[in-house]
């Protein structure tokens, strides 16, 4: 069998009208295609594109213009000043006062009283002269004693006879003697009396007058109501001793007060500081507490003789505690030594 010769078959001429257009329409939309994804032409005045090896990091590119105005910060407004509260505080204080003064710990010292807002004083006013520009803030009262050493017989004096010695007059049971004290204490009486006058007055460390007193017998001296110990003997001064427990302090010559002053600018400050920190007074209470003190009494060998028993026969029981029984009374302990018994038949003397 002879082989099969294919032969494609003429196509007419319309079909290959319409294959041929198709191949067109194909062509138009692969061309509208590229043409979509190529940029369009540069118009004119624009700059020529950047080399991608142009391009620069982002550490090398200049900041921008920021195109609005940033927000100014918030001032912060200056705190308001405060009031001057520094302190002076006179010489004449007592040390025990000083040291116990209840203080703020913001409370600066002064280096004078005229550039101080507030003072520790005296009754005296530290701005002499202008009383006006200082309001009292609290006061404490403080006890000085007249003593001697234990030993001594004169158990007081007139306060006549200390203002004499202080200015070195000399007369009274102490005459020509110089009271001795510590420099504090005689600024304070200073401020109270005056200056002292010539040999009127010993100065000493406050830890040396009580042996210099006993080295020194007899002698005196006005020291501050804590530091009274056994062998000080507490002298009256116009029959008023700080030791009696009916003691008035106001009735008392050496009892002084110390005023606390305040500018009056500074005084609502003060207040708010202390209230702030909790404290009522800058000031320490009074050096003589009446709730720490008791008294004790010791009589000695009574010896209670047949001389005294014929005296309570005659006079009354009662006779010997007549002159001593409110001495006696007064007490907190009383010590009575009884070493002489009465015998039942003991002879009258």
């Amino acid at each position: 069998m002879s082989p099969t010769h294919l032969h494609s078959k003429p196509q007419p001429k319309h079909a290959r009208l319409a294959a041929a257009g198709k191949i067109i329409s194909i062509l138009v939309v692969l061309i509208l295609i590229i043409g979509a994804c190529t940029a369009p032409p540069a118009s004119p005045g624009t700059t020529e594109p950047i080399a991608v090896d142009e391009v620069l990091s982002m550490e090398e590119m200049p900041p921008s213009h920021t195109p609005f105005q940033p927000v100014p910060p918030t001032s912060t407004p200056s705190p308001t000043p405060e009031p001057d509260l520094s302190i002076w505080i006179s010489p004449a204080v007592p040390a025990e006062l000083e040291s116990n003064l209840n203080f703020p710990e913001a409370i600066p010292g002064a280096e004078s009283a005229e550039d101080a807002a507030l003072w520790i004083s005296l009754d005296q006013d530290p701005l002499a002269g202008n009383p006006e520009e200082m309001v009292e803030v609290s006061t404490t009262p403080w006890v000085f004693a007249l003593v001697a050493p234990f030993p001594t017989i004169p158990d007081g004096v007139a306060l006549q006879d200390i203002r004499s010695a202080w200015k070195g007059e000399g007369s009274g049971l102490f005459g020509g003697l110089p009271l001795l004290m510590d420099q504090r204490t005689g600024s304070t009486l200073t401020a109270m009396w005056g200056p002292s006058g010539p040999d009127g007055v010993h100065f000493l460390p406050p830890e040396d007058i009580l042996d210099y007193a006993w080295n020194h017998r007899p002698s005196w001296a006005i020291v501050p109501f804590e530091a009274l110990e056994p062998r000080w003997k507490v002298l009256h001064i116009d029959g008023v001793s700080p030791l009696a427990k009916e003691f008035d302090p106001g009735a008392y010559p050496l009892t002084i007060t110390y005023h606390m002053w305040s500018r009056p600018g500074s005084l609502d400050a003060l207040h708010a500081r202390l209230e702030s920190a909790g404290i009522s007074s800058i000031l320490p209470p009074a050096n003589r507490d009446p709730n720490r003190l008791s008294v004790v009494m010791v009589t000695g060998v009574t010896a209670l003789v047949r001389a005294t028993a014929w005296m309570m026969v005659t006079r009354g029981i009662e006779f010997p505690a007549r002159d001593v029984g409110d001495l006696l009374r007064e007490a907190d302990i009383t010590h009575i030594s009884n070493e002489v018994a009465f015998a039942p038949d003991c002879p009258a003397p």
